[in-house]
């Protein structure tokens, strides 16, 4: 493990690219530089916190604790810093004696943020200003800049299939994102007029421009942040990538429904996406 709490400015590297075939090789090189998994946490909710039906801080400590120790075995060609952030003033203890058990090569940022808010504002609203906290904190320290590539992941999570996502994602974004828009159907199978906010990258320059200070303009974000990046879609400012290459596979439990993501209920929701990327990526489902 190189680093614990504090970062240093990783030293400049290739931009992303991938290398051809060279003599007397059969398959590409890998040569994208390494991106950033930012988690997000509070293991011990506020009390009342709507839409939170998984709040035991025991249970939610361990699933933090598992995706973490997921992330920190990711090969490092893909992700060489982990941000964990928190904010339920909850010892963070446990995760800096795993990181350093494991010795892991990462570079490991472990961040207790503010949490004065009240739980009717919603655990998305928590969440964003945790990010921004935590985002504003490495940048002034020197750990983070503008070109900076993350991709943010609910805490509790485990996006089994990130290193493909990482590889296979563009080799130019400012935001890479997921975004679903069917006007007919509208919610039947999720959430519409939607973005996903469970995972997403970012450069830090986007998200400073466009998404920070933004967690107060609704309490349903994914609908609030899909309206922003439709937005700045239209003006063709930013690269914006719209939609995943890639479903995102993800194994852990709902904290809305305390259900799990291998459960019938999201298999069927994620064969339908799976099979319409493949088959017609042009719809937004």
């Amino acid at each position: 493990m190189k680093q614990l709490f504090n970062g240093t400015k990783p030293p400049p590297g290739k931009r992303d690219d991938i290398v051809p075939k060279s003599p007397g090789r059969t398959d590409p090189i890998y040569d994208r530089r390494p991106v950033t998994i930012l988690m997000t946490g509070t293991i011990a909710p506020p009390s009342g916190m709507p839409g939170t039906r998984r709040s035991d801080p025991r249970v939610r400590q361990r699933e933090y604790l598992d995706a973490f120790s997921f992330y920190c075995d990711i090969d490092d060609k893909f992700v060489d810093r982990i941000i964990f952030l928190e904010n339920s003033n909850i010892s963070l203890k446990e995760f800096a004696d795993h990181a350093a058990a494991t010795n892991t090569k990462k570079q490991i940022n472990l961040i207790r943020c503010p949490s004065e808010y009240l739980a009717k504002m919603g655990k998305g609203y928590g969440e964003f200003m945790m990010i921004d906290y935590g985002l504003r904190a490495l940048k002034n320290s020197g750990v983070l800049d503008e070109h900076s590539k993350i991709w943010k992941i609910t805490g509790r999570l485990r996006l089994t299939n990130v290193s493909e996502m990482i590889s296979t994602s563009p080799l130019s974004y400012d935001l890479y994102c997921d975004l679903r828009y069917l006007p007919f159907i509208k919610d039947a199978i999720g959430g519409n007029s939607w973005m996903e906010l469970r995972t997403f990258a970012f450069n830090l320059n986007f998200y400073n421009s466009v998404l920070e200070n933004q967690y107060e303009r609704g309490f349903v974000l994914e609908k609030e942040f899909f309206k922003i990046v439709l937005e700045q879609l239209k003006q063709e400012r930013w690269k914006i990538v719209p939609r995943f290459r890639h479903q995102p596979v993800i194994e852990g439990v709902s904290g809305y429904s305390n259900v799990s993501y291998s459960s019938p209920k999201y298999r069927v929701k994620n064969a339908i996406r799976t099979a319409a990327r493949r088959l017609a990526p042009s719809l937004w489902v």
